[in-house]
């Protein structure tokens, strides 16, 4: 395997990781689509930015609602499975989220906004099959809401301001906003890839990440 020559710099976190998506991994699963294109699909757990399988390998089927058949199976997460993933997003906030700027915060936004504009009709035949609304409803609908929720708070990253706040003369009083550490978010089953959209941008735009 090609081996990567380490980075140094303020983002060597990041290049590390994206070098380890790069490589292929063994829950990888190819699915076809509608028109009989074919996509790449990852079926594991996404922590510590890489797919992996669950602590305990189980997985569960996860059907097409419009035809009843199996699309593939993916990773179960049990709770040993979420502490990793907490102790991951802990590490990757202390050594890096959190000192990640406005400015750039909003730049990541952006560009993963630009890829799903990228490649949406893929993420929206996806869509379709996992949920089982029409595709037209998932290409007009929540693939642009997404999007536009990405790019929303893109532009709100380097606008979190604190305050100066009027009191006695002889005291100076302020607001800070900081970052507090990792969230959890849980989504229902109807928009996924909206929703998701809705946790993470915001999230990521105040510079917090989460599981």
């Amino acid at each position: 395997m090609k081996k990567f020559r380490p980075i140094k710099g303020k983002y060597t976190y990041f290049v590390r990781n994206i070098a380890r998506l790069s490589r292929t991994h063994s829950n990888e699963e190819k699915i076809t689509l509608p028109n009989g294109s074919i996509s790449n699909v990852y079926t594991g757990l996404f922590i510590n930015n890489e797919f992996v399988d669950s602590v305990d390998r189980k997985v569960f089927e996860t059907i097409n609602p419009s035809t009843g058949k199996v699309i593939t199976s993916v990773a179960e997460a049990s709770d040993k499975d979420v502490d990793l993933a907490v102790e991951a997003a802990e590490n990757a906030f202390n050594d890096v989220w959190c000192h990640v700027d406005g400015k750039e915060r909003g730049k990541l936004l952006n560009k993963l906004a630009n890829l799903m504009e990228r490649d949406l009709e893929e993420l929206a035949a996806l869509e379709t099959l996992d949920n089982g609304k029409p595709f037209h409803s998932a290409k007009a609908n929540d693939l642009p809401g997404a999007i536009s929720c990405y790019r929303y708070f893109a532009g709100w990253c380097d606008k979190i301001h604190g305050k100066v706040i009027e009191t006695q003369h002889d005291k100076f009083c302020y607001t800070r906003r900081e970052p507090f550490g990792v969230c959890g978010a849980i989504i229902p089953w109807n928009y996924p890839i909206e929703m998701q959209a809705w946790k993470i941008a915001p999230a990521l735009a105040c510079g917090i990440n989460l599981i």
